[in-house]
């Protein structure tokens, strides 16, 4: 997705294509599809039949029912584990593509009329602007969404000041965080290199994310499709329960509908509520990974859930400043987690404070400043003139950013 040819070459090609077929749904939904094919090709050069193969795959397991479906899940998250550990390169967005596969093989086993033809599913599975970081969606919605899509001017507009703001966020803001985030994994660790990490990972995970979810929902916009959102300001949440109901919203659905809620869910008794909350988080660190980075994640915020959730913890009962506070510092703190390579090593030598310092260039420190206040802001509305005026600023300095090819992947991408 960030790439110059991506964004010079598929997009408007596909704009293009979809226009002048506009009026044949049939016709429109088969370019998608080829170009959805294309970038398919190029993110995963040596595994685009693995995805083939999860899409036929998931297309056939609901034809044996409820046992069809047990089996694609079974063999999926297999291949997710075995390839995972094996250490190969992961190919991009096939987690993605996994759990969709998944979440319509067990919807279409339950409920014979969403079930779809194979063209649609592939749609689904493969749809180019959300193969490679998500979000996670549903078949029911994506087709209703697919079918009654239409390129219109509010479209244009919504769509471009959605692609805008999101590179802003990943390529302006994000990629500039991220040596200050990483500033307390470089060897001899300053205690002002921690408290730097500890404010600009949780900010550097969110940009990043956020603005490659804002470019997939804008550009699906552009085609005049709604892609479900990801986040709704989670730096605002007043709980743990609460961030993770703002946060990368639509891995957590899936999780509660398709694990949390048939394990039982909260209707069995505490001890097997705790238990189940438990196995989600776990296996959502999983799903990111096989390190103890993402073990450790996983349940560091399933430890808080069950405490929360067994009334330990009770921030719906304390002053809404403290339970915010508390959440952001948690939050950050899990966030460092994740993002750690190994245990920090501190030390107040010179050394060790001369490299917090040089963390802190120029463009980091206007990075952090950006980010803090657009956390803060988040939300507010623009008037519509200034908003295209700043998107169209936006996308000639993102568009320059990536020319020169100053931008790091996608964080995940890679998951």
């Amino acid at each position: 997705m960030l790439s110059p040819l991506y964004w010079s070459a598929l997009v408007p090609a596909a704009l293009a294509g979809f226009f002048a077929c506009r009026r044949w749904p049939g016709v429109r939904k088969g370019w998608l599809l080829a170009c959805s094919g294309m970038f398919l090709w190029a993110a995963q050069p040596d595994w685009w039949w693995l995805t083939l193969a999860l899409t036929a795959l998931a297309w056939l397991a609901p034809l044996g029912g409820k046992r069809g479906a047990a089996v694609y899940t079974a063999l999926s998250l297999s291949l997710m584990l075995g390839m995972k550990l094996s250490g190969h390169a992961w190919p991009v967005g096939l987690s993605f593509v996994i759990l969709q596969g998944i979440a319509y093989a067990v919807d279409a086993a339950r409920n014979v009329e969403k079930r779809g033809s194979l063209p649609d599913v592939a749609l689904y599975m493969g749809f180019f602007p959300k193969l490679s970081a998500g979000p996670v969606c549903r078949f029911d919605s994506f087709c209703e969404q697919a079918e009654s899509a239409d390129i219109s001017v509010n479209s244009l507009d919504e769509g471009l000041a959605r692609l805008a703001f999101g590179m802003a966020k990943k390529l302006l803001i994000a990629d500039g965080l991220y040596p200050v985030a990483m500033a307390a994994f470089g060897g001899e660790t300053h205690p002002v290199s921690m408290v730097l990490s500890l404010v600009c990972c949780p900010l550097y995970v969110y940009f990043d994310f956020a603005g490659c979810t804002d470019m997939a929902l804008g550009v699906a916009r552009l085609f005049g499709m709604a892609l479900p959102e990801n986040f709704n300001r989670p730096f605002r949440a007043a709980s743990i329960r609460d961030f993770w109901r703002r946060w990368h919203m639509s891995l957590s659905g899936f999780l509660r509908d398709y694990v949390y809620i048939p394990l039982g869910g909260s209707h069995r008794g505490k001890p097997r509520t705790l238990r189940n909350v438990m196995i989600v988080f776990l296996l959502m660190g999983l799903w990111h990974g096989i390190t103890w980075s993402y073990l450790l994640f996983g349940l560091f915020h399933g430890l808080l859930m069950a405490l929360e959730h067994s009334g330990v913890l009770r921030p719906d009962t304390w002053r809404k400043s403290v339970a915010r506070l508390y959440t952001l510092l948690m939050a950050a703190v899990g966030f460092v987690i994740f993002m750690a390579p190994g245990v920090p090593q501190f030390s107040l030598g010179y050394a060790a404070w001369q490299a917090a310092v040089l963390t802190l260039s120029p463009g980091a420190v206007l990075a952090v400043l950006a980010a803090l206040a657009l956390a803060a802001l988040e939300g507010k509305t623009l008037p519509a003139p200034l908003r295209r005026v700043l998107a169209l600023v936006l996308l000639a300095i993102c568009w320059a950013h990536m020319a020169a090819g100053g931008y790091m992947p996608m964080l995940y991408a890679q998951f």
